[in-house]
């Protein structure tokens, strides 16, 4: 890997996201970026797996190029497995969201403070299994998807202001409840709910 070169991998469980068949060399700084794609629990997760050893600046130059807000986790080499782990271990309990939109557009994880617990409550982040409402106190009823997500469940209580969704999917099982006569435009090209309600 080339000095500041990013990495991005993908949190799937026990199989790693990158195999590397040759020798598997890092220079200064290199980053890795997990990428979740749906909800995870406490455990250690291969992102890449690796022959022999890891060369040049070694393990240390491998550096994590982002977190998950209320999630702990770190970087581990399995030297026994050959493998790049992440360890993740506390996830803060799933969480009731409600859409403000105070910051930006921004449905993404773990990132923006686009929502809160309650009414007036403290600016929180989104992370899978969320679930998450949609209703007439938000500041902006414009929201673009940046990742895939994975609520437990979205539901949609507006009467006075429409609301547009576009970008990458909804994903998760809790399907989508839609109440309220103000208008709720779905713009997703892969839009992925289990059910509507």
């Amino acid at each position: 890997l080339s000095n500041d070169s990013q990495v991005v991998c993908l949190i799937n469980g026990t199989t790693p996201t990158i195999g590397v068949v040759t020798d598997f060399i890092t220079a200064d700084t290199n980053w890795i970026n997990p990428l979740q794609t749906g909800p995870f629990a406490a455990g250690s997760y291969p992102l890449i797996n690796y022959s022999n050893s890891i060369q040049g600046a070694g393990f240390g130059a491998l550096k994590l190029a982002r977190g998950f807000d209320r999630v702990s986790m770190v970087l581990s080499n399995n030297t026994t497995d050959t493998t790049v782990d992440l360890v993740v271990s506390a996830i803060a309990p799933v969480t009731n969201l409600v859409w403000t939109g105070s910051v930006s557009e921004a449905w993404d994880v773990g990132a923006t403070t686009n929502w809160v617990t309650a009414p007036g409550a403290v600016d929180s982040v989104f992370i899978h299994g969320d679930s998450v409402l949609f209703n007439d106190t938000a500041a902006r009823t414009t929201v673009n998807v940046y990742e895939v997500v994975a609520p437990a469940s979205t539901t949609f209580s507006n009467d006075s202001k429409s609301y547009a969704i576009s970008g990458n999917a909804i994903a998760g099982s809790g399907g989508l409840t839609k109440s309220g006569a103000g208008v709720l435009t779905m713009g997703q090209a892969r839009q992925i709910v289990s059910r509507f309600v």
